[in-house]
């Protein structure tokens, strides 16, 4: 018997939890004899879960009280079957379990609030020694957590992100855009290095393009008056345009002159292969899991550099056939991820020990 720690569906869709809602529905259409676990708590309509799935409600706590209290008491109710955790953290002291880590990048800057950062200190190496099994996103990742915490190679699969599917292609989109415009998408967190790409962009100089930032602010990561006093001094030609759904998502990325990633960390870096996946043009980082994942099929800048972003800006703006090359290869690129491969992945490591 299978149980998957289901918290994620009380969550908010970003990064992490986008993965584990893609892989739950590869889980759900190839196996059976799969429990669905999660507090009681309402399930976000962000999740559109197959009709007459069986969701197990239990315990009387929420959020990381209730994933080390009562999920592991229940599981001991039930004999102690194999758990599948899918988004970081999991129960401390149960053994049987695979957990998936995701990356180190509350090891990596000073991005996260100090709560998160010591309580990701303390449970992530406890997990992973005390896991049957390690899966994480890239090959980057993995030797990450090999290098810090001496995980085993053979402890550690990689199972890759992907693009998003099945967007309601009949839905209604009006968001009113200017165009053209550059579009970025993520959690709004000085990771993502927004305060360099918004410098990098104001310093072209070029009033006849706007720049569309998307995403969630998240309390995990340390609040920027600074980014958003930047945002508000531009806030002709810089838009926030906060959470959007998928069908938006594609309808941005596809209307994009480019897409500008210009992150300082990741794990794998999924905005930049969405964009991939609906024929936008990549800029993004030369550092962490980018290469890795985006190939030939990018055009690379250095995070740290102002002036450099804004060159690669500048080059994808006024280069056509450019962006119709990167278009061309990002297509090609995307498709060596799909999540009916990772979920094919994810089941022969969790078959291994069921």
């Amino acid at each position: 018997m299978l149980i998957l720690n289901s918290r994620f569906l009380t969550q908010n869709l970003t990064g992490v939890q986008r993965y584990a809602y893609e892989l739950f529905k590869q889980i759900n259409k190839h196996s059976s004899g799969v429990e669905y676990v999660l507090p009681n708590e309402a399930v976000l309509d962000k999740y559109a879960l197959p009709f007459g799935l069986p969701l197990r409600k239990t315990g009387k706590y929420k959020s990381h009280i209730w994933e080390q209290v009562d999920l592991p008491a229940y599981l001991k109710g039930l004999g102690s079957p194999l758990l599948l955790n899918l988004c970081n953290t999991a129960p401390l002291f149960y053994k049987n379990q695979i957990v998936t880590v995701h990356d180190i990048a509350y090891l990596r800057g000073n991005w996260h609030s100090r709560a998160f950062k010591t309580y990701y200190k303390f449970v992530i190496p406890r997990v992973i020694k005390n896991s049957r099994h390690v899966i994480t996103v890239s090959e980057f990742s993995k030797q990450e957590l090999i290098d810090t915490y001496k995980v085993p190679s053979d402890k550690i699969s990689v199972v890759y992100n992907a693009p998003f599917i099945d967007v309601d292609a009949g839905a209604t989109i009006n968001l009113n855009l200017k165009t053209p415009y550059i579009l970025s998408v993520g959690s709004i967190d000085p990771r993502k290095n927004l305060k360099r790409l918004i410098q990098a962009f104001v310093n072209l100089k070029q009033p006849g393009i706007t720049l569309y930032l998307t995403g969630t602010y998240n309390s995990n990561f340390k609040a920027d008056k600074e980014l958003d006093a930047l945002i508000t001094a531009h806030s002709e030609q810089i838009v926030f345009l906060g959470y959007r759904t998928d069908a938006e998502l594609v309808y941005l990325y596809q209307n994009a002159l480019c897409f500008a990633y210009p992150s300082l960390y990741e794990g794998f870096g999924l905005p930049p292969i969405e964009a991939m996946a609906n024929n936008c043009p990549v800029i993004t980082s030369n550092i962490s899991a980018l290469p890795e994942v985006c190939g030939d099929a990018a055009l690379y800048c250095d995070p740290f550099d102002v002036a450099d972003i804004s060159n690669k800006l500048a080059a994808m703006i006024n280069s056509p056939q450019m962006r119709e090359d990167l278009i061309l290869k990002g297509a090609d690129n995307a498709k060596r991820f799909s999540w009916e491969l990772s979920g094919k992945l994810l089941m022969d490591v969790v078959n291994k020990y069921l």
